[in-house]
């Protein structure tokens, strides 16, 4: 059983890893969506391990929360209804601008690097 707020989900790529909540990485999931991301999947097909999020959708991705901070700018008080953590959302955005990933396990990362599945 999982405690909520206990990082989960490693979302990770060759030489980098962030990890995160199943509740963030979820509800980054739905601002993404809300500000103009068109999944091209179910979105819980992005918000379980093992998934992965191909490279022109993490750049989509990226760009919908550009846009809500862009907004957010103009307007600081839109902050108030995003229910996230918004340093995190910032993390994952800037992770996504890097391009594709995995959504695993905790853990995932660790061992994909041993089975050299990285290189």
């Amino acid at each position: 059983m999982r405690i909520k707020g206990e990082v989960s989900i490693e979302l990770y790529r060759r030489d980098e890893v962030i990890q995160v909540t199943e509740y963030d990485w979820g509800m980054a999931l739905q601002i993404y969506r809300e500000m103009g991301w068109k999944p091209q999947r179910p979105l819980e097909a992005y918000a379980r391990p093992l998934s992965f999020v191909p490279p022109a959708e993490a750049a989509e991705m990226e760009a919908a929360g550009r846009r809500l901070f862009a907004l957010i700018r103009d307007e600081p008080i839109i902050s108030t209804s995003v229910r996230m953590d918004m340093g995190m959302l910032h993390r994952l955005t800037d992770f996504l601008a890097n391009g594709s990933c995995v959504v695993g396990e905790i853990g995932a990362y660790q061992q994909a690097l041993a089975n050299g599945d990285l290189l």
